[in-house]
């Protein structure tokens, strides 16, 4: 009785690498194009859009209102900084900033 010799089902290694390195080419290739298509909304988010007022903070923050205030008040700081480093006079969403955090401190 002869015994049959089993082939390892694993693609060869000439086809293996070319592979690899299209489907690397690839994901690169891709991730350039989205990063080239998303960079207008990185560089100039809408930010009214992620403020909530403190009324609705306080009914989602589950009892953490201190913690919620406190990255409220970061986001404020951060936008201060951020309007300060860019040399711009627009301090329109300070106010909105500062109010979700004062009323839930």
């Amino acid at each position: 009785m002869s015994q049959l010799r089993h082939k390892p089902n694993h693609l060869p290694l000439y086809l293996a690498v070319p592979l690899m390195v299209a489907l690397l080419a690839g994901a690169v290739l891709s991730q350039l194009t989205l990063d080239i298509q998303w960079y207008p909304m990185r560089s100039n988010p809408p930010e009214r859009d992620y403020v909530l007022p403190g009324a609705v903070l306080r009914s989602l923050s589950l009892g953490q209102n201190g913690l919620l205030a406190d990255v409220y008040w970061t986001r404020a700081v951060q936008y201060f900084g951020r309007q300060r480093l860019t040399h711009s006079t627009d301090f329109s969403m300070l106010l909105p900033y500062i109010n979700p955090a004062v009323e839930l401190d």
